[in-house]
């Protein structure tokens, strides 16, 4: 309950137990008395009710007070017209070109993030992702083989081979010796030395050969053959990721959570890149709102901010502000987040809305002979001045123990109304007490028993007898 509400609710009971009061004297014989002409008693605020002096028989009459510096300045209510907003949306497309082959959504679906909308024809691109996975498969297998480098059954195989042709030149190479000893002699032929020497050369080179291949064999496969492997297989696998970002392109996936609204093609409709199938809108909705610069400062000090759209009122939050006027309408564009948890019903896109708020006090250097009082306090003066009904605490009736005082009328003046509470000026201090209930009831100089109206005991008070 805020201050102001304890105020209202102690004046009404204040004026209630003063009714009971004059009841209670009118059943006992005992008639209020009306002030005398020319009494320093003036009309209230409330030009209904008559101006009365307090019982006979030297009772107090009570009254509702409260400190000065205890009434706070009353809160200002505003508002600013906007629109429902989806929080984003976005028109899809195929990044390549084709055949639609299926669309999987119509206008109002549904649909999660993720989830597949739509889809062109792919057996092209399929095949072209196979016949790349072949090849990565041919290109790894060669490099596993470099790597391993060769087999022991081929290092033995390639060594007695190398023993064979070794055997096989010296053979070739006696015959060769032989035949030449024969020519020197003119036992054989031209012919026959000339055989042999080709012979013996032919098994030689031979020998060679295999000997360097048991030697590569040997000492393995060379850095140089491991890295052209490896550079195949890299190259394998950027063809397969062009094949499969192929494939890839002829989806339509969904990139948030949303729903769908128009669906522009059907299946069968031949399409070049970049051409809109389908677009979504976010779940999540904002508030658009323009508020004039003036406003601005009362957003820091905002209590009970919320959205109406329609019958709808929604609790909501700043989200952002964009830092520019618009030229135009010489606003600027603020954004409201929504806390839909307990509502069963949502605003729709487009939607026109108010959002409204409550702005608190403002913390001001404000003098401190103004105050803001309830507007039914003031009492008329005449002259544009008012009258406020004040506590004297030091006067010689007053007992301030016992809670009993001397009404004090204090010229005021008014600055401000604001609803029920008033800004007045005036020599007025905030320990001061304010009569805030019960005073059509009492004129200057009357003592009264007062209590705080924020006072528990003001729901006990009774009329004095």
């Amino acid at each position: 309950m805020t201050r102001r509400t304890k105020y209202a609710m102690a004046g009404l009971m204040t004026t209630s137990l003063i009714l009971v009061g004059i009841i209670t004297q009118w059943a006992t014989g005992q008639p209020t008395t009306s002030v005398e002409p020319g009494s320093s008693q003036q009309d209230p605020i409330d030009a209904g009710n008559d101006v009365q002096s307090r019982p006979k028989g030297g009772s107090t009459l009570p009254v509702a007070v409260a400190r000065l510096g205890d009434l706070d300045e009353p809160s200002i209510q505003h508002q600013i017209s906007g629109v429902i907003e989806t929080y984003q949306t976005s028109s899809l497309s195929f990044e390549r070109g084709g055949r639609i082959d299926s669309i999987f959504v119509r206008a109002g679906d549904p649909i999660s993030e993720g989830q597949i909308l739509a889809k062109l024809d792919q057996s092209q691109a399929e095949a072209e992702v196979e016949a790349a996975r072949g090849r990565l498969k041919a290109a790894e297998a060669v490099l596993s083989k470099l790597v391993a480098g060769p087999r022991r059954q081929t290092i033995d195989a390639a060594a007695a081979a190398v023993a064979e042709a070794r055997s096989a030149t010296k053979y070739a190479e006696s015959d060769y010796l032989r035949q030449q000893l024969l020519t020197r002699r003119n036992a054989g032929s031209t012919q026959d030395l000339d055989l042999s020497r080709q012979n013996y050369t032919q098994a030689d080179e031979r020998l060679k050969s295999l000997q360097a291949q048991l030697d590569e064999l040997n000492e393995g496969t060379r850095k140089e053959d491991i890295a052209e492997g490896e550079a195949r297989v890299v190259e394998a696998k950027a063809s397969l990721a062009t094949a499969e970002a192929m494939l890839e392109d002829g989806l339509i996936t969904a990139p948030f959570d949303g729903l769908a609204t128009d669906r522009r093609l059907d299946p069968g409709a031949v399409i070049s890149p970049g051409t809109p199938v389908v677009s979504i809108l976010d779940n999540r909705l904002e508030g658009r709102f323009g508020i004039p610069p003036s406003e601005i400062s009362s957003l820091s000090r905002a209590v009970n901010l919320e959205v109406v759209a329609g019958s709808l009122r929604i609790p909501a939050s700043i989200d952002r502000m964009e830092p520019r006027l618009d030229p135009t309408t010489q606003t600027r564009l603020i954004y409201t987040s929504f806390d839909f948890s307990g509502q069963s019903n949502r605003p729709v896109v487009g939607q026109s809305a108010t959002l409204v708020w409550t702005s608190t006090k403002e913390s001001s250097n404000q003098a401190r002979s103004q105050f803001w009082i309830p507007t039914d306090a003031l009492v008329r003066a005449g002259r544009g001045l008012w009258n406020l009904y004040i506590i004297d605490l030091d006067s010689k009736s007053s007992r301030p123990s016992e809670r009993l005082g001397k009404v004090e009328a204090r010229l005021v003046e008014l600055i401000n109304t604001r609803g029920a509470q008033s800004l007045v000026r005036g020599t007025l201090d905030a320990n001061q007490l304010v009569v805030i209930g019960g005073n059509h009831r009492i004129t200057a100089g009357m003592n009264v028993r007062w209590v705080l109206a924020e006072d528990k005991k003001v729901q006990e008070l009774e009329v004095p007898q």
